[in-house]
């Protein structure tokens, strides 16, 4: 689950502990892994998220929380590209 969350092992020790809150989005990212709804997620832990929770409501949340991560990995993958140009240049 750590590495899916893309979290150490440690951090994700001290979430299942319950000694560090979990922010919306690492809920959204738990229930994307285990493939459930997350008012279910939340529902479960015995909280009233007060939120809609249709299906086209929760897909979009889904569907938000994906292409958050997209963009993440793709600034990542675009510095590691700047890096390996400026090293092509250096070489050359």
């Amino acid at each position: 689950m750590a590495l899916k969350m893309r979290i150490s092992q440690k951090q994700y020790n001290l979430i299942e502990r319950g000694v560090v809150q979990l922010k919306f989005k690492d809920l959204i990212t738990i229930s994307l892994i285990l493939e459930i709804n997350i008012c279910d997620l939340i529902e479960e832990a015995g909280l009233d998220c007060g939120m809609k929770c249709s299906k086209k409501d929760i897909l979009i949340r889904q569907q938000n929380a994906t292409i958050e991560e997209l963009r993440l990995i793709l600034r990542r993958l675009e510095a590691v590209n700047d890096k390996l140009l400026h090293f092509e240049k250096i070489k050359t």
